[in-house]
């Protein structure tokens, strides 16, 4: 996926976010409003894992790992200044209950495990153990080490998708207090995070990533074919011409260099800028070949053009 070099295409990232603007008042209408969440700094974002909640932004640095937010030190304190460190352990609790009760006699190489489950197959037997002690002695009887294991199991929750009820409105403000935490903690300490800030282009996602800047809504049907069509609506209004349309596709492809670019145009005769052209009608391909093949060969291609 393409990324802008903003301090060499001031131009272009405007346009993105003038493209995020006029997305955004589409999100008003509730067709599409079901369809995505956007990404807005004052609210928890029921379609992003706990993790990224807290995080909200993309990792670019090596001091924090996205995936084992529970090893960092740094997290730990803000969890526990933030008031979150035994809502994640009881939370942690309940959800080795609710998977130990679902998938005990489930076989170990079942995809169920990858697709539903917090805990591995082999992981099982432990959290049992976990379990038993917790019940019998207390929750705090635990060695920390084991506390931890508890603890990570909340970072990947989604409340939209797993409804365990287990994240309420006064933990998401404690997250959010928490997320709030680590953004000053990493500006300070230069801890590699690109926020999300709804007001300014992100550098370190893609074009389309920014232009959507939120998260898709689990559970509703063709949500990514629907925002697909609907960005790439937007981004034809936001051209305004063919030139700036032409110097869009230029400036993308110089900067992805090597990599593959796959652009739905709206204007036939820039397709002379790519290698391989198709042709698709109704959801099937109709011709394909480079462009002046088509000019040369193809009815359809031809009428496409004199009507461009």
């Amino acid at each position: 996926q393409s990324r802008v070099d903003q301090s060499k295409n001031v131009n272009l990232a405007g346009r993105i976010m003038q493209a995020r603007k006029q997305l955004r008042d589409e999100f008003s209408k509730p067709e599409i409003a079901r369809l995505v969440e956007p990404f807005d700094q004052t609210k928890y974002n029921s379609n992003m894992t706990v993790s990224e909640n807290l995080l909200f932004g993309t990792v670019y640095g090596s001091s924090i790992d996205a995936e084992r937010l529970i090893d960092n030190p740094v997290i730990l304190q803000i969890l526990e200044e933030s008031g979150l460190s035994n809502d994640f352990l009881e939370a942690g609790l309940k959800i080795s209950e609710i998977m130990l009760d679902l998938f005990s006699d489930v076989e170990p190489g079942s995809e169920l495990f990858e697709q539903f489950s917090f805990i591995d197959a082999d992981e099982l037997p432990e959290f049992h153990k976990l379990k038993t002690q917790a019940q019998q002695n207390g929750i705090q009887s635990l060695e920390q080490s084991d506390k931890q294991r508890l603890m990570s199991l909340p970072f990947k929750m989604i409340i939209s998708r797993h409804r365990l009820g287990l994240i309420d409105d006064a933990m998401q403000l404690r997250i959010l207090d928490a997320r709030r935490r680590i953004n000053a903690c990493a500006e300070e300490n230069a801890l590699g995070i690109e926020f999300f800030d709804e007001a300014q282009y992100n550098p370190r996602i893609s074009i389309q990533d920014n232009i959507l800047f939120g998260k898709l809504a689990y559970g509703q049907a063709h949500a990514q074919q629907k925002i697909n069509n609907l960005i790439i609506d937007v981004v034809e209004l936001s051209s305004l011409d063919t030139a700036s349309e032409r110097r869009l596709i230029q400036n993308v492809r110089a900067l992805s260099e090597s990599r593959g670019i796959l652009w739905v145009l709206g204007r036939v005769q820039l397709a002379e800028q790519f290698d391989s052209i198709l042709m698709m009608e109704r959801g099937r391909i109709v011709d394909q070949g480079d462009f002046e093949l088509l000019k040369s060969t193809s009815q359809p291609f031809q009428q496409l053009l004199a009507a461009d």
